[in-house]
């Protein structure tokens, strides 16, 4: 019997009416033969608000928005038909200690912060487990801490270290090994786990996907499964552009390089552990099982033209850098993350802040410190397409040079892999993605791509 990995956005989590959904998949899979497991986030934006809860406990207080986090899963259990209070009050008593562990130290560690932000998916597989047993499927509550060991890199590196890890994923993992029954399933949490000390640790904000594709690599699935509130991956954020065509499939290299990029509906580390593994991995919609989503294995046709592109705002971008990694190291112990796209301009660093416990240190003040040129603030827009045939760079060259002149700041190229990336000013992203995509994807005729967003929401 074969392992299915099926891993549940927050958003999916958070909807009771698209629980029968899952239910229904889990059963389906067991009918084909297959062995599911169930890899979940916490309820849509619970994330934040735990995150918001660190400042309140800092404060003194906490007390109302525990309780408000308290009627929030409550009330979501009871739709579920799962009485939260009597299996959630132990969890909300640790939750409390760590807010009242903050108060008193008046200090935020990167510890307490993984330690707090955690609860938000053992909360919901709490409730997931209590409700596939209420409606007949043996289902067992695995703590990921138990399972996936992050690297030890504490004393170099305290916030990535506890706020946004990495881990082994090539021990094997077995039924026996989980302590699952057989037929019995397993469910349990992602975006957390713990390092050698037993700390937890988180794997990055959107970490569940990685999560979950630990666990596929590890018990050799044949299929991981990314569930989301949108059918596939597209060939744009439709939040920004509702034209975005749906790909239909997509190698691995492509799909990392894409959510590297920018795109949201992938975590940037999650296809390495299936890829290695060569498992086929599905990303599909929740609310609307019935559409195909997109398929991400290494047989893929060669590209032609642009297959995706993708937005990153508030990048932080380094020019003639010739620092080396001491510098970026320093950077990131700060709370920077580099963006790792490899460009053939090699003296450009592009990061991203990310510590949200700190505010982001100033230019000038980064620019006296390390003696670099650094300017914070712009949007990159980075484009994805054949490596084999790069006239389409030279197209957006001339269009960008003709239409658009000094409003882009610099355009940074990898003929290689078949991307281009673009910087520019935050306020003007928006018109130039929308205009870029009109000429590049949105009225291509070819298998590559499927129905558009808008036109998704009107078919079903």
């Amino acid at each position: 019997m074969s392992w299915s990995v099926l891993k549940y956005g927050g958003s999916s989590v958070a909807d009771s009416q698209l629980w029968g959904n899952i239910q229904k998949e889990i059963t389906t899979k067991m009918d084909q033969g297959h062995r599911p497991f169930l890899v979940l986030s916490a309820l849509k934006n619970v994330s934040n608000l735990l995150e918001a809860l660190l400042h309140q406990a800092l404060a003194g207080v906490h007390s109302k928005a525990i309780f408000q986090l308290k009627e929030l899963h409550f009330q979501f259990a009871a739709e579920l038909g799962v009485n939260g209070e009597l299996i959630l009050s132990g969890d909300f008593d640790e939750l409390k200690h760590h807010c009242e562990t903050i108060a008193r130290l008046q200090t935020i560690t990167p510890k307490l912060h993984a330690q707090v932000v955690a609860m938000g998916e053992i909360l919901s597989t709490r409730i997931a487990v209590a409700y596939f047993n209420n409606v007949g499927i043996d289902a067992l509550w695995l703590d990921a801490r138990d399972f996936l060991i992050a690297e030890n890199q504490a004393e170099h590196d305290p916030w990535h270290h506890y706020t946004s890890n990495q881990c082994n994923y090539r021990a094997p993992l077995t039924a026996q090994l989980l302590g699952l029954a057989e037929n019995q399933l397993g469910i349990t949490q992602g975006f957390i786990a713990a390092d050698p000390a037993g700390d937890t640790v988180l794997l990055g904000r959107e970490g569940s996907d990685t999560s979950a594709s630990y666990f596929a690599a590890r018990l050799n699935a044949s299929q991981l499964e990314i569930w989301t509130d949108v059918p596939g991956i597209f060939s744009i954020n439709p939040r920004d552009v509702s034209e975005a065509r749906q790909i239909c499939e997509i190698s691995y290299a492509n799909a990392t390089l894409l959510s590297r990029a920018g795109a949201k509906v992938l975590h940037p580390r999650a296809l390495a552990p299936v890829q290695e593994k060569n498992i086929l991995t599905y990303v599909k919609s929740t609310k609307y099982p019935e559409l195909s989503g997109t398929l991400i294995h290494n047989s893929v046709a060669p590209l032609t033209g642009v297959i995706g592109m993708a937005k990153e705002e508030a990048v932080t971008v380094i020019k003639d850098f010739s620092h080396g990694e001491s510098v970026l190291s320093a950077l990131m112990i700060m709370g920077f993350d580099q963006i790792e796209l490899e460009y053939e301009q090699d003296d450009v660093v592009i990061m991203s802040y990310r510590n949200t416990e700190q505010q982001q240190p100033l230019d000038e003040q980064l620019a006296r410190q390390f003696s670099i040129n650094i300017d914070s603030g712009q949007t990159l827009i980075t484009i994805l397409g054949s490596s084999d045939d790069c006239r389409w760079m030279e197209d957006v060259n001339r269009h960008l040079a003709s239409q658009y002149g000094e409003r882009v700041c610099q355009c940074l190229t990898n003929k290689r892999q078949g991307l281009m990336s673009i910087l520019t000013a935050e306020h003007f992203a928006s018109e130039l993605l929308a205009q870029l995509h009109v000429g590049l994807i949105q009225n291509r005729q070819d298998n590559t791509f499927g129905y558009q967003w808008n036109e998704l929401t009107q078919i079903v």
